[in-house]
């Protein structure tokens, strides 16, 4: 199972693998749509709800740091029967001021 973590509104979002999703392949490619100032992504992925949900950029559970594809290809296939959790985190590039 796969479960995307959401960590405020306007950040990443349409997660894939969607939240809760099952019979996930091995092999597969997460995916998501930049929220709306777009810069680059953190990626996070393990096992542990509490550990994805609460890390930082530091810890070895970001996979991928300050990437610009909306997209991650984990480097080995995951494990069958794991429930694996995963989190997008943007670093946004700075908005246009309007006067």
């Amino acid at each position: 199972m796969m479960v995307g973590i959401s960590v405020s509104p306007g950040s990443a979002a349409s997660p894939k693998p969607s939240d809760r999703a099952t019979d996930v392949p091995v092999d597969t490619v997460l995916t998501w749509t930049p929220g709306i100032y777009p810069g680059t992504h953190n990626v996070y992925l393990g096992t542990s709800f509490d550990d994805v949900n609460t890390t930082q950029a530091t810890s070895p559970l970001c996979v991928s740091k300050s990437q610009d594809a909306n997209s991650y290809t984990p480097p080995a296939p995951l494990g069958y029967g794991v429930t694996y959790y995963w989190r997008v985190d943007e670093v946004n590039a700075a908005a246009d001021h309007f006067t």
